[in-house]
């Protein structure tokens, strides 16, 4: 689908069903829903990891592209050491639900921004016919 749509629209679909999980698990009243949700929730993230690198490979040029792409991989490392971390402090400060409907706002922001991203992008170039990194 990002083949047909781009990465940027995608992203922002897959934020946004990113999103829908920590709503869907403050929901959950059994085992197998809460599965169904998992089960989802990870494709959404997985998509959304994809996308991200498909972009970054997409921006990038092949002259500096390891670089970035090992700048992606470090940045990325530290988020997923440090997001959890900020999730139990917040649990600490509020309730459960709280922690878990602020995850999912800044989830929806995430989605607007790759909206907005997409929006420039396809402003400033795909309607000037330029393309980001000429292909051979």
């Amino acid at each position: 689908m990002a083949d047909k749509h781009s990465n940027g629209k995608m992203l922002a679909v897959t934020a946004v069903g990113m999103a829908s999980a920590p709503f869907l698990t403050i929901l959950s009243k059994n085992m197998y829903y809460l599965t169904f949700v998992n089960f989802t929730s990870g494709l959404f993230v997985s998509g959304t990891v994809l996308l991200l690198f498909n972009q970054l490979l997409e921006v990038t040029k092949e002259e500096n592209r390891g670089s970035f792409i090992a700048q992606y991989n470090i940045l990325l490392a530290i988020i997923g050491f440090i997001a959890p971390q900020i999730g139990v402090y917040l649990l600490e400060l509020s309730s459960i639900e709280t922690a878990m409907s602020l995850a999912a706002g800044l989830r929806l922001l995430s989605g607007a921004v790759f909206l907005l991203f997409y929006f420039y992008m396809k402003k400033r170039y795909f309607n000037s016919n330029k393309v980001a990194i000429p292909r051979p």
